[in-house]
């Protein structure tokens, strides 16, 4: 049978597809009433860099850069068109140098918006890494919610060393695949037995029978056979892929919240495994201090020590062989 979860048990923390930093800069620049000169550089997971700058001059003008390791591999397989749609008059045509992609936020031509429109333009702007690494999910589950199929029959994106994500569109369905790993042997082992329980939950829980089908294999799925980098063939712990159906993204919501999940899984898979390390290491911390008090209190008492009775008097012990205690 299969196992219950606990119903006190809390649902695990997802990774939010913004960058907060990004975000919270962008809306304190639409909502301050004093405007001022903006120089702030974020690091984000993957290698990602932003850059948010305004000038003196132009303060209501607040530029939003980003680099992005995997920008060109995602440009070549769904087009700099998909970000032109995406982001609309936000995007400046030609990026900042040394990054990727560089959107105008004017505060000004914002001031009339209402908070809608504006918190519209600050998601959109927080998730420029997302979106970059969801492009092919984005392409191929829009299509599937229209009742069609993506231009491509296969994506694969690599957004870090020892991940690689491809997405595999069916008529009816959109495969996704996860090839990850680490470098750490302790953070592989437990992300093998987190990427095996991802299954065994989905296929044991029935209150999870709507959620996208979940497999995990140690080889190569059929769809991906042919299609595979050595890289990601040779994957050390297997592959995981979900499939969604019409179901999964039927408004725009659920496409969403889909593409959101699915680019920002493998940061999920990571915080949860350093947070199994770190409850792993407080337990055994506990552990050994629980065993050096016992030791401390094991330790013999020195020869010829002085020590109490319940009654406060003191007295020393002679020795074994000795006449017994003597009282002063």
């Amino acid at each position: 049978g299969g196992r219950e979860r606990p119903r006190s048990a809390r649902p695990m923390l997802q990774v939010s597809p913004e960058n907060r930093i990004v975000a919270d800069a962008v809306h304190h620049h639409l909502h301050s009433e004093d405007l001022v000169a903006v120089d702030v550089v974020a690091a984000d997971n993957n290698g990602v860099l932003y850059k948010l700058s305004s000038e003196h001059d132009t303060r209501h003008l607040l530029l939003v850069s980003a680099r992005i390791p995997c920008f060109e591999e995602a440009r070549d397989q769904v087009g700099a068109a998909f970000w032109e749609e995406r982001l609309g008059a936000l995007l400046v045509p030609r990026a900042e140098a040394s990054f990727h992609l560089t959107v105008r936020v004017d505060a000004e031509a914002l001031r009339g918006e209402g908070e809608a429109e504006k918190a519209r333009v600050c998601s959109l702007v927080s998730r420029l890494h997302s979106d970059t690494e969801g492009a092919p999910l984005r392409v191929a589950l829009s299509a599937l919610s229209r009742g069609g199929r993506a231009p491509g029959d296969h994506y694969a994106l690599h957004p870090r060393d020892g991940c690689a994500v491809h997405v595999v569109p069916k008529a009816e369905r959109v495969l996704v695949y996860f090839v990850i790993s680490f470098a750490d042997p302790t953070e592989q082992a437990l992300a093998a037995v987190f990427l095996q329980e991802m299954e065994i939950v989905r296929r044991n829980d029935k209150s999870l029978s709507r959620a996208p089908l979940i497999t995990y294999s140690a080889h190569p799925p059929a769809e991906l056979r042919g299609r595979l980098p050595p890289a990601d063939a040779e994957a050390p712990l297997g592959f995981l892929s979900f499939g969604l159906d019409r179901e999964h993204v039927s408004d725009e919501t659920r496409l969403e919240r889909a593409v959101g999940l699915l680019a920002t899984y493998r940061g999920y898979v990571l915080y949860h495994v350093q947070c199994a390390k770190a409850h792993m290491h407080q337990r055994m911390r506990a552990q050994v201090n629980g065993w050096l008090q016992v030791l401390h209190r094991a330790v013999p008492d020195r020869p010829g020590a002085a020590r109490k009775t319940a009654s406060g008097r003191t007295f020393k012990r002679q020795g074994r062989a000795g006449p017994g205690p003597e009282e002063q």
